[in-house]
């Protein structure tokens, strides 16, 4: 792709539509950690460019988080082998998390991921991208439990920097409400399966989760 090398300069969307389309083929045709990568250094700096393409783009991310692809949990290497190994599955986590303000920020998006941001926040989205993550948290893979609570961390977090829109309206975090009872439980089961470090790593997530949840959830 020679942006400069003939002496001439595409505009940063063009940019961004043709890194798109390098990092779809890449995930669609084997090479999804290289397209996964580029997807998540994409997220600081093409924002709002790159919001045009996140749509199409999230059902790629949760399936691989699934260790999935098409939907189906797919075999390789012998039966029950999952399509997509823990490495790219940890990758996964990460780009869902660099993504979150997109998804979980209605302020943050407006500022950021203008004009493509969503006017308003589609609550299955959410819950389905926060129960991905639950999921893959308790899975048996060490560095995917660790992946898996940073990926919701960065959500929490996204969700706690809107803290004075839910102030105005409380409905702004009636994803969190919804998904309360299922992520203590998921908590709770995963506090019981981690090593230290993990678990280190699980009380942040759960700290995070407190500030951004509302008082009376609690």
């Amino acid at each position: 792709y020679p942006r400069h090398s003939h002496g001439f300069k595409v505009d940063a969307q063009t940019d961004c539509h043709w890194c798109v389309s390098c990092v779809t083929v890449c995930c669609l045709t084997g090479c999804l950690p290289a397209g996964m990568l580029t997807l998540g250094a994409l997220s600081h700096g093409c924002s709002d460019d790159m919001a045009e393409y996140l749509p199409g783009l999230l059902p790629i991310l949760l399936s691989s988080v699934q260790g999935q692809r098409g939907g189906q949990a797919a075999t390789t290497h012998g039966e029950g082998a999952l399509v997509f190994p823990p490495e790219v599955r940890c990758i996964s986590c990460w780009v869902l998390g660099r993504y979150s303000d997109y998804w979980f920020t209605e302020g943050g998006a407006e500022e950021e991921y203008a004009p493509h941001a969503p006017k308003e926040i589609n609550i299955d989205t959410q819950k389905s991208i926060i129960q991905t993550l639950m999921t893959s948290m308790v899975d048996s893979v060490p560095r995917l439990q660790a992946a898996s609570c940073s990926a919701l961390t960065a959500v929490f977090d996204s969700v706690a920097a809107s803290e004075s829109d839910f102030q105005e309206d409380p409905a702004a975090i009636s994803i969190l409400d919804a998904c309360l009872a299922d992520m203590v439980a998921q908590f709770h089961h995963a506090f019981g399966m981690f090593g230290v470090k993990n678990s280190l790593i699980l009380c942040d997530t759960v700290g995070t989760l407190c500030d951004a949840i509302a008082p009376n959830s609690l």
